[in-house]
């Protein structure tokens, strides 16, 4: 999710298929949500499932072309994933991952760590703001890897420029 800036729905839908290593290529068409499970009338049954759904907008559906961190690490999960499962993110039994294990999991990892918590989409966010500064604050590039039709959330909400990157560019400034 780092290394493609991914929602988390994005990252737990994608598929083996959904990679192309030959092209450098990801595709994002699905959205994995987690959900209650109910009957035909609609009542609850208890107990929750994953289910693949649409992308959360229009722009959400799209191919991106993968750095040679993100697909080196794509490689390395596919050559570890357990057979029967044909996703990246899975469970020891290879089955799909719901969301709050996935949380779970990357809040041990940060426990781990010493890091301080952060939810997940704190890497969709990191990715943003990293990518936006080794493009030069193209928005366009960052907005359109991201699935955003709005430049402007993709920098008023997404891009977090770090104080150093501020410093350097008003420290010539003058009118």
């Amino acid at each position: 999710m780092l290394n493609t800036g991914l929602r988390s729905g994005e990252a737990r839908a994608l598929r083996y298929s959904d990679v192309d290593f030959t092209n450098h290529r990801l595709t994002v068409s699905k959205n994995r949500v987690t959900v209650m499970k109910r009957d035909v009338e609609g009542n609850r049954l208890g107990g929750s499932e994953c289910v693949d759904g649409k992308p959360k907008t229009r722009a959400s559906n799209r191919t991106l072309f993968l750095s040679r961190a993100a697909e080196a690490y794509l490689k390395a999960l596919l050559a570890r994933e357990k057979k029967g499962y044909a996703g990246y993110i899975a469970n020891a039994k290879g089955k799909a991952l719901s969301d709050s294990n996935l949380r779970q999991r990357f809040d041990r990892l940060l426990e781990n760590a010493g890091i301080e918590h952060c939810g997940l989409h704190a890497l969709r966010h990191s990715f943003a703001t990293y990518y936006y500064e080794y493009t030069g604050g193209n928005r366009v590039l960052v907005g359109d890897y991201l699935g955003h039709t709005s430049r402007n959330l993709t920098e008023r909400v997404y891009v977090n420029l770090p104080d150093y990157l501020k410093l350097q560019q008003i420290r010539n400034f003058e009118i």
